[in-house]
């Protein structure tokens, strides 16, 4: 009995020691690396945005052993990584690698009366410009000048010319002065031609924030004429009168080298008549050039035209 109650502590603590080796072992085991996990390949086939966008977009989803390389002339993103990163990856690119709406924009030029000009500016919404939103036109009568249409993508630009201004007048002379067009005596002989500039952003479904910016465009001719050459022909006799001295009065020949024409074309932004509005699609509105730069626009557009002289011009907008 008493070898065997000495000998019992002496067991146990082997087999506290023992515990806590195995204890220490598995925690070590458990801390070692493990393998690391497998990487895979995958390429994506960029449609509709361009390629370096959709790099960027896919490096934010990048892990830090991924590589990420493009192929421009097949339009491939090609994505070394793990399964996880590529799936994050995937999701990504098919949110934002979608068709860009496009949207048909119509444009109608009107022509209105002093009068109702003053009654849609009494219930319009005043825009920056000197344009007048109108809402609700109600049944107003007014004369179409010009309708124009262009297709737009969100956030690209899409150009329309809305007519042609002749410098005549001297109001519309020194209006355009304000743009840097020099009131010379041949200012008259140039076409310059007024047109709008709209640019679209899709807030929603239906609802679009539209940009208008109006602008000039000057068309230029340049003659340039070689110099010309003059020849003087004597005339030095014949072969009957050899003696006979050359006469004082010789004809003489004019070569003129041909003409060349140039044509330059530059456009002028008219910044203080520009203008955002928010609309909905498919419900037609109407800007109103009630004010400043956009009542000047209007003014020399309508001007020269038989029968728009003393008219107030409004736009009517419709995206669809």
């Amino acid at each position: 009995m008493t070898a065997a109650t000495k000998g019992t502590p002496l067991r146990a603590q082997k087999l506290y020691t023992a515990s806590c080796l195995l204890f220490f072992a598995l925690l070590a085991v458990a801390l070692l690396p493990g393998p690391l996990s497998a990487t895979e390949t995958a390429s994506f086939q960029v449609r509709h945005i361009p390629l370096e966008e959709a790099k960027g977009l896919a490096q934010t989803q990048l892990s830090a052993e991924g590589q990420l390389s493009t192929l421009p002339s097949r339009s491939l993103l090609i994505v070394v990584d793990q399964h996880s990163n590529i799936e994050s990856i995937r999701a990504l690119l098919q949110q934002f690698d979608v068709p860009v709406p496009k949207l048909l924009l119509k444009l109608k030029i009107l022509a209105v009366s002093t009068n109702q000009s003053r009654l849609w500016a009494a219930e319009g919404q005043q825009l920056p410009g000197g344009w007048t939103h109108i809402a609700n036109p109600g049944s107003a009568k007014y004369r179409l000048v010009e309708s124009k249409q262009a297709w737009l993508r969100s956030n690209s630009e899409a150009r329309i010319e809305a007519g042609s201004i002749e410098p005549i007048r001297l109001d519309i002379r020194e209006w355009l002065e304000q743009y840097g067009v020099s009131d010379t005596p041949d200012l008259a002989l140039h076409p310059i031609t007024a047109g709008l500039a709209f640019r679209v952003s899709v807030q929603n479904d239906q609802h679009i924030r539209l940009e208008l910016s109006p602008w000039l465009k000057l068309t230029q001719q340049a003659q340039i004429t070689a110099p010309a050459q003059v020849e003087v022909l004597p005339d030095l006799g014949t072969t009957a009168a050899t003696l006979q001295p050359p006469s004082t009065v010789a004809p003489i020949r004019l070569n003129i080298q041909p003409t060349d024409t140039t044509i330059s074309q530059y456009y002028i932004s008219l910044d203080n008549t520009k203008a955002e509005i928010d609309l909905s699609l498919g419900e037609p509105l109407i800007l109103l050039a009630e004010k400043d730069g956009a009542h000047a626009l209007g003014n020399a557009l309508l001007s020269e035209t038989i029968g728009f002289s003393g008219k107030v011009m409004a736009l009517q907008l419709l995206l669809e």
